[in-house]
C-alpha cells in the first residue's frame, strides 16, 4: 500500500507537527472522529487543541443556551446569539480555527447522549459529569466499543478517567520507525475504584481518596457533595479508612472538592492540554496513552497518572 499523502494545504498548515509525529500519525488524525460532550473550560481547551492538531471530524454536544454558557468556555463569542446552543457557537469558533477539518454540533449534552451520537465517534471526551454519570457513560461506551475520556474539575483540582478498553498501540523508535504492536487492557470506572486504602502508597496521589469518598457520597445521597456537605464528606472518608485501612483523605482536599464548585482557567488549560495530547495518542495508535486516572491539583502544583486498580 502506498504511504498516505497529505494535500499541499495540510502539509503547509501542519508542517511543525509533521516534524514531531510524521505523516502516518497526521493521516490517522485526519481520519479520526472525536465527540466532545460538555461545554466547560476543559472541554473548550480539548476541542481547541484537537482542532488545531488536525483531527478530521470533531463533534460538539452541549445544548445549553449561550446565555447560560460556562464562564470558562472561551469558544462562545461575546456576540453569540443567546438563544443558540453552546455547541453551535463553539462550532463557529472552532471551524474558523481550522477550515481543513469538519466541526459539527450534535444533539444532546454530556449527560444525555443518544446512542446514535456515540456510535458516530471513535472516541468520546466528556466533561462536567458527576461520578455516577461517569460510571453510566463508561458502561455505554464499553457496550458500544467507544474509547472514553472523562474530565471532572472542582476549583484547583481535576480528576480525569480513561477507558480505551482493549487498546493496540506501537512505540516509535529513535529513527521514527513504528515498532511492533502492543496491546494493553483498560478497566471500567467502577473497577478503577477498587484499590483499598491499605494498598495505597505514599506516592499515590491524595486525590484518589477524594475520588473514592466523593463516589461513596454520591451513591448514598444521589448527588455530588456541595459546600454544605463538608462534614458529611469527611465522615465518609473516615468511614472508608476504617473499613479499608490506611488514612482518610486529606481534609483540605476534601473541603476544596466540596466547596470549590467553580472551575479555574489555569487548571482547565493544563488538563485540557494533557487530555488532548493523550487523545491524539489514542486515536493514532502511536505511543502508550495514560492509564487510567490523571490527578492534577494546584495544592501541590503537580499531576500524577495512577494505574488503578493496583496489581495484587
Amino acid at each position: 500500500m502506498d504511504p498516505p499523502v497529505l494535500t499541499d494545504d495540510q502539509a503547509a498548515v501542519y508542517d511543525r507537527q509533521l516534524r514531531v509525529w510524521g505523516v502516518e500519525v497526521q493521516n490517522r488524525l485526519s481520519n479520526a472522529k472525536v465527540l466532545i460532550a460538555g461545554g466547560d473550560g476543559v472541554a473548550a481547551e480539548v476541542a481547541k487543541n484537537l482542532v488545531l492538531a488536525g483531527v478530521g471530524h470533531v463533534a460538539i454536544a452541549d445544548d445549553t443556551p449561550c446565555s447560560s454558557a460556562s464562564f470558562g468556555n472561551f469558544l462562545v463569542a461575546a456576540d453569540s446569539d443567546p438563544l443558540h446552543s453552546v455547541a453551535e457557537a463553539s462550532v463557529r469558533t472552532l471551524q474558523a480555527m481550522n477550515p481543513l477539518i469538519k466541526v459539527v454540533s450534535v444533539p444532546g449534552s454530556a449527560t444525555q447522549l443518544p446512542d446514535s451520537v456515540l456510535q458516530g465517534a471513535d472516541l468520546v471526551v466528556a466533561s462536567g459529569l458527576t461520578f455516577s454519570e461517569v460510571s453510566k457513560l463508561d458502561e455505554r461506551c464499553t457496550q458500544l466499543g467507544r474509547m472514553l475520556f472523562t474530565c471532572s474539575q472542582r476549583g484547583p483540582s481535576s480528576i480525569t478517567f480513561v477507558n480505551l478498553q482493549t487498546h493496540t498501540y506501537a512505540e516509535k523508535g529513535k529513527d521514527g520507525a513504528r515498532g511492533p504492536d502492543q496491546t494493553v487492557q483498560f478497566c471500567s470506572f467502577e473497577q478503577a475504584l477498587t484499590t483499598p486504602g491499605s494498598k495505597l502508597t505514599k506516592r499515590t496521589h491524595p486525590l484518589y481518596k477524594v475520588l473514592k469518598a466523593s463516589v461513596q457520597f454520591e451513591k448514598a445521597h444521589g448527588r455530588p457533595p456541595g459546600p454544605a456537605d463538608v462534614d458529611v464528606l469527611q465522615a465518609t472518608a473516615h468511614g472508608l479508612a476504617s473499613s479499608e485501612g490506611g488514612s482518610p483523605a486529606a481534609k483540605e482536599l476534601l473541603e476544596s472538592w466540596a466547596m470549590d464548585e467553580a472551575e479555574l482557567a489555569p487548571v482547565a488549560a493544563v488538563v485540557g492540554g494533557i487530555v488532548a495530547n493523550q487523545v491524539i495518542r489514542a486515536v493514532s495508535g502511536v505511543e502508550m496513552p495514560m492509564k487510567n486516572l490523571l490527578f492534577f491539583s494546584l495544592f501541590d502544583n503537580s499531576g500524577a497518572v495512577e494505574d488503578m486498580p493496583m496489581a495484587a
